[in-house]
């Protein structure tokens, strides 16, 4: 278990950093690390690695969510950041090409549909939680399909 659970961790502290770094509250950062729990419970229950996925993109949006303000294409920089991150893990743990491509074209997709959205919708904390966890359903339906 120790072995498959560092990549949990690494994606999960550069979360808490960003967060720490902009003086998030504590509903802010319960709001962003709930619906991690979610995935992680499922991970430890079923040892299924591929959790991993739902929860990386629920970080992913988050992150991009929390940027909004701060740069000019937060969904790039932030949610970017993040699958940058899982795609590295995927790499170092022999994800084949074939899966990574699948992967990364899934985690494009959620984040150019989560970038429209942030543009029409209100931002604040519920919308950034909502966001995540509807990213997060999709990635876990692309495990589905694929």
């Amino acid at each position: 278990m120790i072995a498959t659970s560092w990549p949990w961790a690494l994606v999960g502290l550069c979360m808490l950093l960003v967060l720490w770094k902009q003086r998030a509250s504590a509903s802010s950062i319960f709001a962003t690390l709930a619906p991690s729990l979610l995935w992680m419970a499922l991970f430890y229950w079923s040892q299924d690695r591929r959790f991993f996925f739902p929860y990386c993109m629920q970080f992913a949006v988050q992150l991009g969510y929390q940027l909004t303000g701060k740069t000019d294409r937060p969904m790039l920089y932030g949610g970017g950041g993040i699958v940058a991150l899982f795609t590295a893990i995927r790499v170092w743990q022999g994800a084949t090409a074939f899966v990574l491509f699948v992967e990364l074209l899934v985690a494009a997709i959620i984040l150019y549909l989560a970038a429209r959205a942030e543009k029409r919708a209100a931002s604040g904390l519920e919308l950034r939680a909502v966001a995540g966890v509807i990213a997060s359903l999709l990635a876990y339906i692309s495990l589905a399909v694929n």
